[in-house]
């Protein structure tokens, strides 16, 4: 009995044992963790200030650096260990379970590289993966199907064993592995986990490394979890002990009661076990929380990030405390309001780009000018970018990308309005240009109302810019343009007429200073220009300090003629630059024009009627400098002089009844000059003295015509028609008797706008010279029955559609310089019975076709 009694004791005490080891599991498993947390990288160290631990490199030894926590200065002290300790291998197939294995392995303190965690960002993989080896001190390789057919995993498992690294291989499918990897890890001792629950082969495969790494034998015996293998362990032990089989199993049955309360008490104190999802929460909690304290806690992060800190830390707290439930609670709210501020973070990262592009094309915008080219754009622009400003820091993001984006596409519209108003922007300074010539700034004593008229219109352009309103800013700008145009041209005019005029007498004193008198002529002429009246000083400072300085003129021209100005071509080039002149046109250089032919009557007239004089041969010596009078004719239609050039001076056989005798000029033959000729030059002089001696007076003389315009009754729509296309127009009679007389249209007229010219009866002059009018002007010329002379020089006027003028029965004149005509128009002339001038310069005739034109009309007078 004795005996008996004894082996029941011993059978007790094993299966109190058994039960007792594992209920102490979990303690020495703290134990373990205390020791192994002091070696998770080259030196752990902790924070002076804040007491929280971090990792630094053990070159920092002995040194001084910023807590990464609370960026204190702390002193880099702690013990040396290696940077990993298991290099875990896997196929991605399985990244689940390696997760829960390096959430368990790292719980234990055992520090694990995995990718691609682990894996620098930029950095190539398979680099990362062999500093990721040779930093380990282990391997751990989740064993699968997948990772069996896995070159990678194959590669890694390889320089692992070429390292002589231990590979614990965790076997999660029960195959056997393929012979490239039976190769390598035959010899290595397996862990079989494909057997639930995980979570104890997980605490298996953390003992192994544990063991590993300590330099430790595993030689623990793996003790059965369940009832029913802890009764069979404890049956097996007591059989061992005495043969007498029925007596153990006896008392084994006398003692299962016992051992069922006895093992169920064991069961319900024993520590809880994390479930996987439990484990993989914390795991993505705590990278997520590593990854969060990189966000900067500017606009609002501060507070949401500092909450999301202390969930983790509570979660951390209640696993450690195995209060597993409340604690994936915690990971799981820490994995939805950090995913949350990460959303937020990158909206705010876009958010940030954005306004940052925005500053950069608010920048070259103000560069491009846009703020003045579209102020009210702009301005909504810089509101919205303030908007969007202060919604980014006041931490809304989504109101401060949609301002963002409403500047952007203001700015957009900004461009594109700019773009539109480019023209007007150009005709603005173009404007402010010509308003600040001393030409314009002479229209305040010019024409008061005028002058005020266009700065009204320049302030309105300026107030609908403002306003955005770009249509109505340009409608004003154009006015102005035109008002301006207009009110100014009087005094252009009047301008260029005095330089033609001083040019002339300047040409003419050059003439007669180097001149010599023909021989058998009893009284020569002396040298000098003082022996005909001209004071070329004078004269020379007209043209620069009146003429050249109000005039907006290339100065050169001016210059070139003042150092040699003999030279016909230096005349021409000075007649070409007014003509180029944007400010000034055709019409201004044809005034210029009109001044010289002026100036060569008054000079002309006075020497003939001074005395004996070889005048003529000077004159005509002179590059055929003599009076014509008819040639005068469409320089003053068409620069628009008043009408009174055309009688008296312009037309002497109206200054008295006696017939003028035909010569050269419409003069007679040098002698002490007739009455009529010092008549002549009486009118030209009183002419000159009353409109032409000053700028201002030859200003108010082209006033007069500009501003008395005259018309007819019951022809007012027509007249009014024919001056909106910019046609000079000349009457005769008085206003109960008037007839339009002479019109001189600007080179901007087309075919149409002599479509009121056939409400017209009596008009002897027409000028289109430089118009492109075409063909389908003859058709309404050829109409005009009572016209005298007619200009189509440079016209787009063929020779087809000259030859269609040829029943104009009273034409005496004819322009047809620069037109393709050829020797074919010599026959057509024939029908030109009234012609007695023709002028064919630039055209395609040939001198053949000029010797056959002569010998066919030989009353013609032909310039070429």
């Amino acid at each position: 009995m004795k005996t008996i009694i004894e082996r029941f004791s011993s059978a007790w005490s094993l299966v109190f044992s058994i039960a007792f080891a594992s209920a102490l599991s979990n303690m020495n498993r703290l134990v373990d963790l205390v020791f192994l947390l002091e070696r998770v990288m080259p030196i752990l160290v902790s924070c002076s200030a804040c007491s929280k631990m971090f990792r630094a490199q053990d070159e920092a030894a002995g040194q001084s650096m910023p807590c990464p926590h609370c960026q204190q200065t702390t002193s880099i002290t702690g013990p040396a260990v290696s940077p990993f300790d298991a290099f875990v291998s896997y196929s991605s197939k399985d990244k689940t379970i390696a997760d829960a294995a390096v959430a368990t392995l790292e719980a234990k303190g055992v520090r694990c590289w995995i990718a691609p965690r682990d894996i620098t960002p930029g950095k190539e993989w398979s680099e990362a993966i062999i500093e990721g080896i040779q930093q380990s001190r282990m391997m751990v390789l989740v064993f699968s199907n997948h990772a069996n057919s896995s070159q990678q995993v194959l590669r890694e498992v390889e320089r692992a064993v070429n390292r002589g690294m231990p590979i614990v291989p965790f076997r999660i499918e029960n195959l056997l592995p393929s012979k490239a990897m039976e190769y390598f890890i035959s010899t290595h001792h397996w862990l079989d986990a494909y057997h639930p629950p995980l979570e104890e082969h997980l605490d298996k495969l953390t003992n192994t490394c544990e063991s590993l790494l300590t330099g430790t034998v595993a030689t623990r015996e793996e003790k059965p979890k369940d009832l029913k293998g802890l009764l069979r362990s404890a049956v097996k032990t007591l059989a061992a002990r005495d043969n007498r089989t029925r007596v153990l199993v006896g008392a084994a049955a006398l003692l299962l009661l016992v051992g069922v309360l006895i093992v169920g008490a064991i069961y319900a104190m024993k520590d809880p076990k994390a479930s996987p999802d439990v484990i993989q929460a914390r795991a993505q909690a705590v990278a997520l929380g590593e990854k969060l304290t990189r966000i900067d806690r500017e606009q609002g992060f501060a507070q949401p990030l500092d909450e999301v800190n202390q969930r983790l830390k509570t979660g951390e707290t209640l696993f450690g405390e195995k209060k597993f439930d409340q604690a994936k609670t915690e990971f799981d709210a820490v994995l939805s309001q950090g995913n949350e501020l990460i959303q937020r973070d990158d909206h705010r990262q876009a958010v940030h780009k954005a306004r940052e592009d925005l500053q950069v094309a608010v920048a070259r915008g103000q560069t491009e000018k846009l703020p003045d080219a579209a102020p009210v754009a702009w301005a909504r622009i810089v509101q919205a970018q303030q908007e969007a400003d202060r919604a980014f820091q006041e931490g809304d993001f989504s109101t401060s990308l949609k301002n963002t984006e409403s500047a952007q596409e203001l700015l957009a519209a900004a461009k594109q309005e700019a773009a539109n108003a480019g023209g007007l922007l150009k005709l603005r300074d173009a404007l402010r240009s010509t308003l600040a010539l001393p030409v314009a700034r002479a229209l305040e004593t010019d024409s008061p109302a005028d002058f005020a008229a266009i700065q009204k219109l320049m302030s309105t352009a300026a107030d609908a810019h403002a306003r955005g309103r770009s249509v109505e800013a340009m409608t004003n700008y154009r006015d102005a343009e035109k008002l301006l145009h207009v009110a100014t041209l009087p005094r252009k005019k009047a301008l260029a007429l005095r330089l033609g005029f001083a040019c002339c007498h300047l040409e003419i004193a050059d003439a007669a200073a180097k001149w010599k008198p023909a021989p058998g002529f009893d009284i020569p002429i002396k040298k000098g220009a003082n022996e005909y009246g001209i004071d070329a000083s004078a004269w020379s400072r007209i043209v620069e300090e009146e003429c050249k300085k109000q005039l907006d003129l290339d100065g050169e021209a001016i210059d070139r003629f003042l150092r040699q100005p003999g030279s016909s071509k230096l005349l021409n080039d000075i007649a070409d630059a007014l003509s180029r002149a944007p400010n000034l046109g055709p019409d201004v250089m044809v005034a210029f024009w009109l001044g010289s032919d002026l100036a060569t009557i008054k000079i002309f007239t006075e020497a003939w009627t001074s005395g004996p004089s070889d005048v003529f041969r000077l004159f005509n010596t002179n590059r055929g400098r003599m009076p014509n009078y008819a040639g005068m004719i469409p320089y003053v239609h068409r620069s628009g002089a008043p009408a009174e050039l055309l009688g008296g001076v312009l037309n002497p056989d109206e200054i008295d009844n006696t017939p003028a005798v035909p010569s050269r000029g419409g003069l007679t033959r040098p002698g002490t000059g007739s009455q009529r000729e010092r008549r002549l030059r009486d009118i030209m002089q009183k002419v000159y003295d009353e409109h032409l001696s000053t700028t201002e007076r030859a200003t108010q003389f082209f006033w007069r015509f500009q501003k008395n315009q005259p018309t007819i009754a019951g022809k007012e729509a027509e007249i009014q028609q024919l001056r909106d296309r910019g046609a000079n127009l000349y009457f005769h009679g008085d206003a109960n008797n008037r007839k339009l007389i002479a019109v001189a249209f600007p080179p901007t007229a087309t075919d149409e706008a002599l479509a009121p010219l056939k409400s017209f009866d009596g008009v002897q002059y027409l000028w289109l010279t430089d118009s492109p009018v075409t063909d389908t002007a003859t058709e309404i010329i050829r109409e005009m029955t009572s016209l005298e002379q007619l200009s189509l020089s440079r016209t787009k006027v063929t020779e087809a559609g000259a030859k269609k003028l040829g029943s104009l029965s009273k034409l005496t004149n004819l322009y047809l310089n620069g037109l393709p005509i050829t020797d074919d128009f010599v026959e057509t002339l024939k029908e030109f019975k009234s012609l007695k001038r023709i002028y064919l310069a630039n055209t395609k005739m040939t001198s053949a076709g000029f010797k056959a034109l002569q010998e066919g009309r030989s009353g013609i007078v032909i310039a070429r």
